[in-house]
Parts: structure tokens; C-alpha cells; sequence
């Protein structure tokens, strides 16, 4: 068992980013020069979180005969920041059979369950980003007048800053806005019309599975060649839920809280008034499943004669939705798509498919103890 407690602290963008299309000097007086965008995050930046994850293991070697060993086991995780998923038993088999009993060639393979906790990212963004929360990211959206040199206008005034001789700074009339909109964050009750919400999110697992044989061709070398697959499910990607079909003239129209949150399980009423943009939802779906295959061909000299060796390569193709999107453990769960109403059109190579792969290796003692070696990919 695992018990997480820990205050974090999220502070990213908490001293703003002006965002510019151009590496031009600014200028004021140049309509060419001004930014396209403007984000800023006001509010908490400490905020106490806690994650509780139980996890146990049986496992047990089964000699059937002198021919055939089984390797049996089942692992059981539960993590309460995914608490929907209860039924978390991951079975595990492992085999290996002499067919001939000379100890010249075994037949090997294996399948098991294998699940992914979810990272404390998960929680952060939903405490950080929820409706009516003590934190908000203020952002201007994207706006390309400056490309045509019209300079661009919004209600803030953050798109039209203060400065001089090539540096752009917070105006005041921005700096005004952002004060009065800072206070109100403070002050509880503050409206997110960008937030993040959760939703069927379960804990992700992979069916791992190979076959193969080995054989011994001759004294202290032997072949094999072996299948390995991959099949990831209950995949977690987050989800624009206000997201409606493109309009005439292709801007993405908005659902609104009726359209995206009909019963009310996600916007609470003091907050059902508001003009809601992009609202992110964290949902597990069918649509996000991978899958990987293989095929391993090896040659392996056993060491003998002061030396030994291996050759291989491996031929595969790694398939999913939107891999990359974020690094590290929160790619499982922070996953973002081209279309929000059809993952699946992202459904492609992995960024790290790798169809073919040659890997060599030796290792030699030359003389007296000294030893030499090399790995080649």
C-alpha cells in the first residue's frame, strides 16, 4: 500500500506569456508588431492534494513434468484518484515446454494484464481548473491582426501592451483588468469558463502477450524467433465536451451547458448562466486503444571459448491516438486530438514506432580476467 500526501505547488504562467507571430521589435506605432496572444494564471498556486493506492501479488512456479513449467500469478491495484475502477485483477501465465526432452528446444510463451496508475497530474488540473475553483488561466485567444497590420482588439487590453524601443510590456489598462479579475478569483465564487472536469475515467491497461520457440542448432548456439504483442485499453484522453460540428464558415461551434451538461452532474447551478468556451472533460474510450506487434528472429552464442554473442532483429509496427501529446506518465491521461468528435482519425504510428531494429552484441575476456564488450543497434 501507498499513501500520498503532499502540497504542491502550480505556478506555471503565473508571470504571463505574450505571445507574437513575427520576431519583429515591437513598436506601438507599428500595427505589424503587436502580439496575437495573451495568457496569465491568477489565484492559488499552493494547493493540498492526497492519492491512496493498495496494490498485492500472488505468484507460484508449477513443475507439471520434466517437459512442461508453468508460471502462475495475479497482481490487484486500486488507486482512489481513478476510484470507478474496482476491479482491477491482472492474471499473469508464463510457460515453457520441452517438446523432446533433450533440453535441445523449448516452445515459450506467456500473456498478462498490466494497469497504470494515474499521475498526480490528474488531480492537480482538476482542482486547478474547475468551475468555480481558486485558480484561474486567463487567455485572450489567438488573434492574427497583426498579420495584416490591423491592430488587435480585445476587452482586456492585454493585446495592446505598454512599452517602447522593441519591449512590450502589461499595459495599464490590462494590468487594471487583470487586478479586478485576480480579486474576484480570490474571492470565491469566481466563474472558470474554461475548465477542466472529470468523467468515466478508469484505470489503463495493457494485455501483453508472446509465443516463440528456441533451438539449438549446435554446441552453444542456438536460434529463436519469437511474437510479441501489445494491447492497450480503458485509455484516457481529455476531451472538448462543448465542442459542437463546424459551422458554415468552419469556426467550431459551441453546445452550451444544456447541450454538453443536460442533467447537471458537471456544472453546478450558480454556474449554468455563463458563456462557456472549451471545456475539457477526462473520459476513457474505446477509441483511444493501441496495439503493438512483433516479430524477433535472434541468433545467440553461449559463452564459451573465452567469448559469446547475439544477433537480432526485430521487425514491428506501433500503432495509437495522439501519442507524444505530453511527457512522461501523462500521456496516459493528457491526451488531445485534431477532432474532439472523432478521436479515432488520429489513430496512426506511434511517435515511436520503430518498424525495423538490428541489435548486436559480445562479450569477450580476452586475457587474464580482462574483459571486452560492445553493443551495436
Amino acid at each position: 500500500a501507498q499513501r500520498d500526501n503532499y502540497g504542491r505547488l502550480m505556478t506555471g504562467n503565473d508571470n504571463r506569456t505574450i505571445t507574437f507571430r513575427h520576431n519583429l521589435p515591437y513598436d506601438p506605432a507599428s500595427a505589424f508588431t503587436y502580439p496575437s496572444r495573451f495568457s496569465i494564471r491568477l489565484g492559488e498556486i499552493y494547493f493540498n492534494l492526497a492519492d491512496n493506492r493498495t496494490m498485492w501479488f500472488l505468484q507460484d512456479r508449477m513443475q507439471i513434468n520434466r517437459n512442461l513449467t508453468l508460471n502462475l500469478g495475479v497482481r490487484y491495484d486500486y488507486q482512489t484518484l481513478t476510484s470507478q475502477t474496482k476491479d482491477s485483477f491482472a492474471p499473469r501465465l508464463g510457460l515453457a515446454y520441452d517438446p523432446t526432452g533433450s533440453g535441445k528446444t523449448v516452445i515459450r510463451g506467456g500473456a498478462g494484464k498490466f494497469y497504470e496508475y494515474a499521475f498526480a497530474g490528474v488531480e492537480e488540473n482538476l482542482v486547478s481548473q474547475a468551475v468555480i475553483g481558486p485558480a484561474f488561466t486567463f487567455d485572450t485567444g489567438e488573434d492574427r491582426s497583426a498579420d495584416t497590420g490591423r491592430i488587435p482588439v480585445h476587452v482586456s487590453g492585454c493585446l495592446q501592451p505598454g512599452g517602447n524601443n522593441g519591449l512590450a510590456v502589461i499595459s495599464p489598462a490590462c494590468r487594471s483588468y487583470l487586478t479586478n479579475l485576480r480579486n474576484q478569483v480570490n474571492a470565491g465564487g469566481f466563474i472558470n469558463t474554461e475548465p477542466t472536469v472529470d468523467g468515466n475515467r478508469r484505470l489503463g491497461y495493457l494485455w501483453s502477450f508472446s509465443f516463440g520457440v528456441k533451438h539449438e542448432v549446435m554446441r552453444n548456439l542456438a536460434v529463436s524467433a519469437d511474437y510479441v504483442g501489445n494491447r492497450g485499453r480503458n485509455q484516457t484522453g481529455l476531451i472538448d465536451i462543448n465542442e459542437g460540428p463546424p459551422g458554415p464558415n468552419g469556426i467550431v461551434t459551441r453546445l452550451g451547458v444544456n447541450g454538453f451538461d443536460p442533467t447537471g452532474e458537471l456544472i453546478p447551478p450558480e454556474a449554468r448562466n455563463a458563456t462557456y468556451q472549451r471545456v475539457l472533460q477526462y473520459q476513457t474510450l474505446d477509441s483511444l486503444n493501441t496495439d503493438y506487434d512483433s516479430m524477433e528472429l535472434a541468433l545467440e552464442k553461449r559463452y564459451s571459448d573465452r567469448w559469446s554473442g547475439r544477433v537480432a532483429y526485430t521487425l514491428a509496427r506501433a500503432r495509437d491516438v495522439a501519442s507524444g501529446a505530453a511527457t512522461g506518465g501523462a500521456v496516459t491521461v493528457g491526451k488531445r486530438f485534431s477532432n474532439d468528435l472523432n478521436p479515432r482519425e488520429d489513430y496512426a504510428r506511434t511517435n515511436f514506432d520503430n518498424r525495423h531494429a538490428v541489435a548486436l552484441g559480445f562479450n569477450a575476456a580476452p586475457w587474464r580476467g580482462l574483459g571486452a564488450g560492445a553493443v551495436v543497434r
